[in-house]
Order: C-alpha cells, then structure tokens, then sequence
C-alpha cells in the first residue's frame, strides 16, 4: 500500500481531527511515514498472533486495524493530552501499544506530531 495523498482521509476517519494526526504520528514514528509495512497496508506494526497483520487497503486497515485493534490508545491518549508523560502511561508498557524496544518511541511520536501540527 501507498500512503502518498491520504492525510485527509486519516483527518475525516475519526472522531476528531486531533485522533487523525495522532495516527498519523504512530504511523510515522512507526514506518517512517509508511515507507516500511510490517505487512501489507499495516503502518503502525499491528500484531496477530505474534506475526504482522496484513490487510487488504487503506479502508481495512483503518477500520479492522487501526479503530478496531488500536483505537482504544488513541481515544485514551485524547483524553489525557499529548506529552511525555501522556504517551508514556497510554502507549508504554507491559500490556499495551509499545512492550519492548520502546526507548526512543515516544520522542520518536512526539517529533512527527509537532511535524504535523
């Protein structure tokens, strides 16, 4: 899948335009800017059973993947702000979005976020 062109459509897909552009963010800091798939149409290293989830286009991964499997942190992460700390206590950690190899993640987050605003 190719990215180019769909910033609108994560800006309209969700409840808010700030949940958009924190998408947008985890798929940055994620696939750097989804030049790297963890499988097809997934930008944002979603997990099935151990392996990458692929889908079949950018609709699928936004409803099955990102709002069905991942939309919890995002509605979280609107209600508690965007800062080191908010990142840390919705994405960070055993049981949620980032449980190893997340030391950089959040700067990483933080960096295409305030690129986006």
């Amino acid at each position: 899948g190719d990215l180019k062109g769909s910033e609108e459509v994560f800006l309209k897909s969700f409840s808010n335009e700030r949940i958009g552009l924190y998408v947008m963010s985890v798929i940055c800091a994620e696939s750097g800017c989804g030049t790297h798939q963890c499988g097809d149409w997934n930008f944002s290293g979603i997990m099935k059973n151990g392996r990458c989830q692929s889908f079949k286009d950018l609709n699928d991964y936004i409803e099955n993947g990102i709002k069905a499997k991942t939309g919890k942190y995002f509605n979280d992460l609107d209600k508690v702000g965007v800062s080191n700390e908010g990142l840390n206590s919705v994405f960070i950690g055993n049981g949620k979005y980032c449980t190893s190899g997340c030391d950089t993640w959040v700067g990483n987050f933080l960096y295409f976020y305030n690129k986006l605003i």
